[in-house]
């Protein structure tokens, strides 16, 4: 029994859920606003970093940072493509249990941390 414990700790909670029988579905959509909490090492966390952990020796903090993305593509390997403020193309997993849409409170409070909207090309009638 105790092994079983110490093997679904280390699935992430999703695979937990899944094999509990519960179903796990996060339906992403392009457009839609993403928040994806980033584990990070560093010597000096951001302003932004959030749960802030020093290392055994003191050198170096372990911290999380918030991404703000946006839903390029969903794919069919259950993976999405998101782009970054600055333009740049991540592709994430679905199941991960660090991305989870935007509620709509964090899109008006942080809607100037997320890409723009993809704009769509118009056809002229002809």
């Amino acid at each position: 029994m105790n092994s079983v414990l110490h093997a679904s700790s280390a699935l992430n909670r999703s695979e937990q859920l899944t094999q509990k029988g519960w179903r796990v579905a996060r339906h992403f959509r392009p457009d839609d606003c993403v928040i994806y909490r980033k584990q990070k090492l560093s010597a000096h966390p951001g302003p932004h970093a959030q749960d802030i952990h020093p290392a055994p020796n003191g050198d170096t903090y372990t911290y999380s940072v918030l991404k703000f993305y946006r839903v390029v593509a969903v794919e069919a390997d259950h993976t999405i493509v998101v782009r970054t403020r600055r333009g740049r193309q991540r592709t994430l997993a679905v199941a991960d249990a660090a991305i989870r849409l935007a509620h709509w409170w964090e899109r008006l409070l942080f809607a100037g941390r997320f890409p723009p909207p993809a704009v769509q090309p118009t056809q002229r009638p002809v």
